[in-house]
């Protein structure tokens, strides 16, 4: 920008990111005790039987513990840009490989009091790529662990519950846990757990699985056989009469599944047998 605006001087925004390294370290210890003292407190408050308290004060362990990772990520971003400082200072256009780190320390600046000096880079740095690119450039280019770390909102109770136990068992505190998970998640009843051994939890009752349905066999049509059934032979009568022998008649019998043949007796002669 010209006489109306702040300019680009690249010594000067040198200098501001050494400056925000250097003060990140000396905050990263200065947080890092606060949060262990306010663990502490939380372990406390526990110990004592004032678990809303506890719950409210875990959600001071969250912030800290996510100002904690973002200064980490805003570490990085700025010894990047000292280190691309000579090519930012030539380039017109910024960098791809460096816009990831510009849109993420202009994002961080306003929610970093902590680091002043990260003010002053943002201005220098939209000075250099003009305002307008900036806001284009920041909603595509930010790091997403960035936003959700710097977005202030209430956290899930479940993750509440979650560093509530944690700290309680770094701390070597006693307590029902299953009464402060159903107070903490909203009357939710806990899963059934077995053979408890009587932690006061009580114990759920549960009936026994069913045995699956077993599938029912399908009918199959059988086809019947076919058992043929065996009629008497017909049997075929003679009657002689002494002195006169008459043709012999044949009677036809109908077709039988029997096996065997009929044997006729010889035609006579019209002879009579003889006599014993």
């Amino acid at each position: 920008m010209g006489l109306f605006g702040p300019s680009w001087k690249a010594t000067r925004c040198k200098a501001q990111l050494q400056m925000v390294v250097g003060r990140k370290r000396l905050q990263k210890n200065k947080k890092e005790l606060a949060n262990k003292a306010t663990k502490k407190a939380v372990a406390e408050m526990v110990r004592e039987g004032k678990l809303d308290n506890a719950s409210i004060k875990v959600e001071v362990v969250l912030q800290e513990e996510a100002l904690l990772r973002a200064f980490e990520l805003i570490e990085l971003y700025a010894e990047l840009l000292l280190v691309r400082m000579s090519l930012l200072d030539k380039e017109k256009v910024c960098p791809e490989d460096l816009r990831e780190a510009v849109a993420s320390v202009v994002f961080a600046a306003p929610a970093l009091g902590d680091l002043p000096e990260l003010t002053q880079v943002r201005k220098d740095l939209t000075a250099k790529f003009t305002k307008e690119w900036v806001g284009e450039m920041v909603p595509i280019y930010l790091n997403p662990d960035l936003r959700e770390l710097l977005t202030i909102r209430t956290p899930d109770p479940a993750v509440k519950f979650e560093k509530l136990s944690e700290i309680v068992a770094e701390h070597k505190v006693e307590w029902d846990a299953e009464a402060a998970r159903v107070k903490l998640l909203g009357g939710a009843v806990p899963p059934p757990r077995g053979g408890d051994g009587g932690t006061g939890a009580g114990s759920v009752l549960a009936e026994p699985p069913q045995p699956a349905a077993q599938p029912q066999p399908v009918p199959v049509a059988v086809a019947q056989q076919f058992v043929p059934v065996q009629q008497p032979v017909a049997q075929v009568q003679y009657t002689y009469v002494q002195g006169l022998a008459p043709p012999p008649q044949v009677v036809l019998a109908p077709p039988t599944f029997a096996t065997g043949v009929v044997t006729a007796p010889p035609p006579t002669t019209g002879v009579p047998p003889a006599q014993a």
